[in-house]
């Protein structure tokens, strides 16, 4: 029997067995781990301050610099990014992967 000739004189058939096929492809796809990629955090601390009452120029002076040019210091380091708003300061310091920040 050809395939094609069955195909097209049984067309609910062949429909059922196409869904079928689709319905089980999706139940195993969801089933299947994903091994190719390994789970990787990046080390990250947050510092965070706050002084009430001050505006956000004083807290980027008075303390996000501060933290940051002391944080910069520490060995392993590969970036640091900030904000300062009105009476916060949210210092995130990422570290090379690998560096155990414990």
């Amino acid at each position: 029997m050809n395939l094609p000739r069955a195909s097209v004189r049984r067309p609910v058939f062949t429909t059922m067995v196409t869904l079928i096929a689709v319905v089980l492809g999706a139940a195993s796809l969801s089933q299947l781990r994903i091994d190719l990629l390994p789970e990787v955090e990046m080390p990250t601390v947050t510092v965070s301050t706050s002084y009430d009452g001050a505006s956000s120029e004083v807290m980027e002076r008075l303390v996000t610099q501060i933290v940051e040019e002391i944080v910069a210091t520490v060995p392993g380091v590969e970036e640091i990014s900030s904000t300062s708003s009105e009476g916060q300061s949210n210092v995130r310091v990422t570290f090379m992967w690998g560096t155990d920040i414990d």
